[in-house]
């Protein structure tokens, strides 16, 4: 079984072009993670398990050009020897990693930074954040 050793980012930019306040008409956000690069290593100590780094980008646009997030990085993961093996042949075959845990801690780690560069910079929130509503509103919804 793979297991997620570690995640460090190696690249973290945030630009605003616009100001939002100013900006008038409609906006989108789009997120988007590249799985870019899958490197396997052996372990001088165990001859039957591999280390995987996996390199990522994770991106956040704000259409039309008015601001832009990029965090690059990579995952260090270990597996047994076989499975290391044919999870760096599906990724050469394909370039894809069907593990969804790999691509859950990016989301993770990717989205709480984002979070801050969005704070830091006045951007809007680029995935929805929980919020109350006061009682008589939900009883209402619920006639």
């Amino acid at each position: 079984m793979l297991k997620i050793i570690d995640l460090f980012f190696s690249k973290i930019s945030a630009e605003r072009f616009k100001e939002f306040a100013s900006f008038q008409g409609e906006t989108h956000i789009n997120s988007d993670i590249q799985i870019k690069e899958l490197e396997k290593r052996d372990i001088e100590s165990q001859k039957d398990k591999k280390i995987l780094e996996i390199f990522f980008t994770f991106d956040v646009v704000y259409h039309p050009n008015l601001a832009k997030l990029n965090i690059e990085g990579k995952i260090i993961a270990g597996a047994e020897k076989e499975e290391a093996e044919n999870i760096f042949k599906e990724w050469k075959k394909s370039k894809k990693i069907e593990d969804l845990r790999v691509l859950n801690t990016i989301l993770h780690k990717c989205n709480l930074k984002a979070l801050q560069l969005e704070e830091e910079l006045k951007l809007p929130s680029h995935i929805p954040l929980p919020t109350l509503t006061p009682k008589v509103i939900e009883e209402k919804k619920r006639s």
